[in-house]
């Protein structure tokens, strides 16, 4: 549903993640982008809209060619307040990669009204190369690299080495200016971040800022353009820069413990 890093385009070496499906012999494995996309909630049969549907985290995954969408639903109630609790997984046994999914269904919100039962969702896993996967699911893992570095050819697709920012020697950062990440609002167990592309001009000045892909919390990509805006690199005009900006979750907090012993002395009598 998450300290600024610099990009790069060079990274470690990925961990391998558990999800490596077998290939025919001599077919080299290829790495996905894997993103888990909820799809419409039902509640005692009928559609139920969030007013704030959280995605689960990016991953990554690898595959000889790409396999049919996996799915998994999972079963919860909507309280008053239009909190997701109660939340359980249908069926058993270990869902790869799937983490993230109940923690995201936690923070997300549904109107406020009565409280309903016996509500569902299923989640698609949507399986992508790094040649195809969508630029900002890449940025997204990228903010959180959850199972390793982004390999190189995702960061060929975010900021391509030929071009630009990405011509070594890359311009270094003489005064980096980050906003006051506490003065801006939080979002419950959601990371925002704000992804900020520029341009460098001859005296290594930041022009042309803007914000290229984030979770949009607007006071967060508001601040992020003015720290860039006041930020100073080594001389030599580029085009084509990327920094990101991240502000920390704020927190989700605990539901109310069902009154238990309201309710023994109840049934004593």
């Amino acid at each position: 549903m998450i300290a600024a890093m610099t990009v790069a385009l060079i990274a470690a070496p990925p961990q391998m993640p558990s999800a490596v499906v077998s290939t025919p012999a001599g077919t080299p494995p290829v790495q996905m982008s894997l993103s888990w996309m909820p799809g419409v909630v039902q509640c005692d049969g009928m559609t139920v809209a969030a007013t704030a549907m959280r995605r689960p985290l990016t991953g990554l995954s690898w595959q000889g060619q790409p396999e049919a969408p996996r799915s998994v639903t999972y079963r919860f109630r909507i309280d008053a307040t239009g909190r997701p609790l109660s939340i359980a997984r249908d069926g058993s046994g270990y869902v790869i990669q799937a983490e993230d999914i109940a923690p995201s269904l936690a923070a997300s919100r549904f109107p406020v009204e009565a409280t309903r039962g016996d509500c569902a969702i299923t989640y698609t896993a949507r399986l992508s190369p790094m040649a195809t996967a969508p630029v900002a699911e890449l940025i997204a893992y990228s903010i959180t690299p959850t199972m390793g570095a982004l390999p190189r050819a995702g960061w060929e697709r975010i900021m391509p080495a030929a071009t630009g920012c990405g011509i070594y020697p890359r311009p270094q950062a003489l005064m980096r200016a980050y906003p006051d990440f506490r003065a801006l609002p939080a979002t419950p167990g959601v990371r925002n971040w704000s992804m900020v592309g520029y341009d460098l001009d001859a005296h290594g000045r930041p022009v042309r800022i803007r914000t290229v892909e984030g979770t949009r919390n607007a006071a967060l990509d508001t601040a992020s353009v003015k720290a860039m805006a006041a930020s100073r690199f080594t001389p030599g005009a580029r085009t084509g820069c990327l920094y990101p900006y991240r502000r920390n979750p704020g927190t989700i907090a605990a539901p109310p413990l069902p009154n238990r012993i309201g309710a023994l002395a109840t049934s004593d009598h």
